[in-house]
């Protein structure tokens, strides 16, 4: 295995297994902007110094999968994960625009190119610039998905493969965020489910209202220059948004605009 930097760009949300790992994978780039899936990762059993954000540079051993054939996906030896710095967006989103647009191969006009290099290339991650939201659904989840995870949890910790501080961290999450959105130079609506640790995790434990008007917000194209990370899981064709690109607009036109200064 080769000890790599990588770039965390987004994380899935933790679903209990019946396994041993975790169902999550992790979503970033290298230094040269190349594109890397971390699966699986046991998330539960990583001490707390090593839980990685968004955003987040770790560097950890990693080689390809011999398992998975999809084209991004590398093992880790998640043990072995250190955390090393941190670009802060507010403040860096020039600086993480080096990496995220270093390697336009993983760049894809819209969802219609990404399924098809899916079905070509074994794709399973890719990057979509967002013209527009149509709209945004939280549909509240339904009482027996709530049983089956509660049942899940319960049976992983009866095993000793759960803690009582880790059932927390793979809280019952009450809804579903799905978004209608179009691609620039793109008329089809597209229907995408939010599948992002960052943006779950926030709006879990907050009223439906609540959650929608942050969702909203986050979304926002007239303020944010929006672009979704998504990507397909195992046991899922589908793709899913996993991170978000949403710098603010004025930030990207100050930037624009200093850079004709020289």
């Amino acid at each position: 295995m080769k000890r790599t930097r990588i770039l965390v760009l987004g994380k899935s949300f933790p679903e209990p297994d019946n396994r041993e790992m975790e169902t999550i994978c992790t979503i970033g780039c290298t230094t040269a902007g190349k594109l890397i899936r971390l699966y699986p990762v046991p998330l539960r059993y990583l001490p707390n110094h090593i839980h990685y954000r968004p955003h987040d540079w770790i560097t950890a051993p990693i080689a390809r999968s011999t398992q998975d054939t999809r084209a991004e996906t590398y093992n880790v030896m998640s043990k072995e994960i250190s955390l090393d710095g941190r670009m802060i967006p507010n403040r860096g989103w020039v600086n993480l625009e080096r990496y995220v647009f270093a390697d336009a191969q993983w760049h894809y006009r819209n969802l219609e190119a990404l399924q098809s290099a899916q079905k070509s290339r074994r794709v399973s991650v890719g990057f979509i610039k967002v013209d527009c939201v149509k709209n945004i659904a939280i549909v509240p989840r339904l009482e027996e998905e709530r049983a089956l995870h509660e049942a899940k949890i319960d049976q992983l910790q009866q095993q000793q493969l759960l803690t009582a501080a880790s059932a927390g961290l793979l809280a019952f999450q009450p809804y579903r965020i799905v978004v209608h959105w179009t691609a620039p130079d793109d008329h089809v609506v597209y229907e995408t489910e939010i599948c992002s640790w960052k943006v779950l995790r926030q709006v879990g434990k907050v009223s439906e209202a609540t959650a929608d008007r942050h969702v909203r917000k986050l979304l926002d194209t007239e303020i944010h220059d929006l672009g979704f990370i998504m990507a397909s899981f195992k046991d899922n064709p589908q793709f899913k948004v996993i991170g978000l690109w949403h710098p603010k607009k004025k930030d990207v036109l100050l930037y624009k605009s200093q850079l004709t200064l020289f």
